[in-house]
């Protein structure tokens, strides 16, 4: 049996580039990479805000079509009790859960306290 050789043939024979020789026995450029992760910080703490989460397991609800009527909610074609109107309210909506997502902490835990009241089961705002 022949054995098959671990060395890759080089298909231009003995011509070398200088160019990607130097770039791999350079140094890699710390100053750029640094620089460029001080501003992303920067710039994150700047724009970032905090996003609290609500979750309402399903089953639980003795309220039908619970993400359609929090959605409407949402866009101020319906009102709750109680609940002061919340614009950024995300709806997340999967098999044994839905999700609410928002940055306003007390909207949200006043609905929380309303889905409560309604019998529904939540994890609370967290």
């Amino acid at each position: 049996m022949k054995r098959l050789s671990t060395k890759l043939a080089n298909p231009l024979g003995s011509l070398s580039f200088p160019v990607f020789e130097e770039i791999l026995t350079s140094e890699p450029p710390n100053k750029k990479v640094s620089m460029a992760k001080k501003v992303a910080r920067s710039w994150l703490e700047r724009e970032a805000l905090p996003e609290h989460r609500l979750v309402v397991y399903i089953g639980s609800e003795q309220i039908k079509n619970l993400p359609a009527l929090l959605k409407s909610f949402r866009d101020g074609k319906s009102r709750l009790d109680k609940v002061p109107p919340i614009k950024d309210l995300g709806v997340k909506v999967e098999p044994d859960k839905v999700t609410f997502k928002s940055r306003d902490r007390e909207s949200l835990q006043k609905l929380d306290e309303w889905l409560v009241s309604k019998g529904c089961e939540t994890s609370g705002v967290t």
